[in-house]
């Protein structure tokens, strides 16, 4: 079980990128990127994509620096590599993951005496949200909304429910 990085060479948006992954669970690789500053819309389903810049954090973090083809063979080993062609479905999965964890750390600021009802009412609210007719404010939007909240509270604005 280990928190694993690729070397800083992948170029996008004028600088180089690593991925940073998990050989055992999702979770952890979540907890892993929120402790160092990592935010939740550098995950790409089975990956945070992570600037050059935070790559001696992530290393003094404790992430364990590798090759790119050793963390592939690791994620695919563990189970959690996302192929090409299952993107998709894991996007939809990944999304559904991340609104019920929102919804779950919203009731707890929130303080709801009653977290089964509150569960039910978010699980209502993703139903809602999936059906057939909406083409705008679906579950996509939804996840961008919260994440746009997410980066607004990394820039130091105040975000209250």
């Amino acid at each position: 079980m280990a928190i694993l990085v690729d070397p800083p060479r992948w170029p996008a948006h004028g600088m180089l990128w690593s991925h940073l992954v998990s050989d055992f669970s999702y979770d952890e690789l979540h907890v892993f990127a929120r402790g160092v500053g990592i935010p939740r819309r550098g995950f790409d389903l089975d990956h945070y994509d992570v600037p050059e810049r935070m790559y001696a954090v992530v290393l003094d973090a404790g992430a364990v620096a590798v090759e790119s083809r050793v963390l592939i063979r690791r994620l695919h080993v563990s189970g959690l590599r996302v192929r090409q062609v299952d993107r998709g479905d894991a996007a939809r999965r990944h999304r559904k993951a991340f609104l019920r964890g929102e919804w779950a750390e919203l009731g707890a600021r929130l303080g709801v005496p009653d977290p089964f009802l509150w569960r039910a009412l978010g699980e209502d609210l993703l139903l809602r949200w999936s059906e057939p007719h909406r083409h705008y404010h679906d579950l996509v939007h939804l996840q961008d909304v919260l994440l746009a909240l997410d980066q607004l509270a990394d820039l130091g604005e105040v975000v209250e429910p």
